[in-house]
């Protein structure tokens, strides 16, 4: 039993780490520096518990083992590929579908994915 409980906790740490959607960047310790910091994916240093938005959508934050980003777009799965296509927004962050015959219509949607 215990072994099986085990398993089940090992593999919900996997599946929770496996989120393509989410990247971590590990702080790097260097003896004798004492700073706050921790340094982005741009190179970009912020300070301890800070939060910011990427111009590529993702959420951060600054903890003390690292960088945690997140993607906040939804991307469509479910959509005619044939007759459609999409559009990133970047000024508001999501996803647009519409015709390529007719970019001016938009196109059903049945399945997002965050």
């Amino acid at each position: 039993m215990n072994a099986l409980l085990g398993s089940l906790v090992v593999l919900a740490t996997f599946v929770t780490l496996c989120n393509a959607q989410c990247m971590f960047i590990p702080r790097t310790y260097v003896p004798g520096d004492l700073s706050n910091e921790c340094t982005d994916a741009n190179g970009v240093k912020h300070a301890l518990k800070s939060t910011w938005k990427t111009e590529d959508c993702k959420e951060c934050s600054c903890g003390p083992d690292g960088v945690h980003c997140c993607s906040t777009v939804a991307v469509p799965k479910d959509y005619d590929i044939s007759k459609c296509k999409k559009i990133f927004d970047k000024d508001n962050c999501k996803f647009i579908v519409v015709e390529q015959e007719n970019p001016d219509r938009h196109c059903v949607v049945s399945k997002w994915v965050l």
